[in-house]
């Protein structure tokens, strides 16, 4: 959310959602934002593998 993407979060329990929510108030510090940049390999992975349609 820090970056401007938008963020849908999904859940059944009340208790995850107003955790959810609570993203809102987080706010990383530059070097923990060049941290979460610096793990960016440009591909996109699944789990279990074959779950997601061809991307590129």
């Amino acid at each position: 959310m820090q970056l401007g993407y938008a963020v849908i979060p999904s859940s059944t329990r009340r208790a995850n959602l107003e955790g959810n929510l609570k993203a809102l108030q987080l706010k990383l510090t530059d070097a923990e934002m060049a941290q979460i940049a610096a793990l960016d390999r440009n591909e996109r992975l699944t789990d279990p593998a074959g779950l997601s349609p061809a991307w590129d």
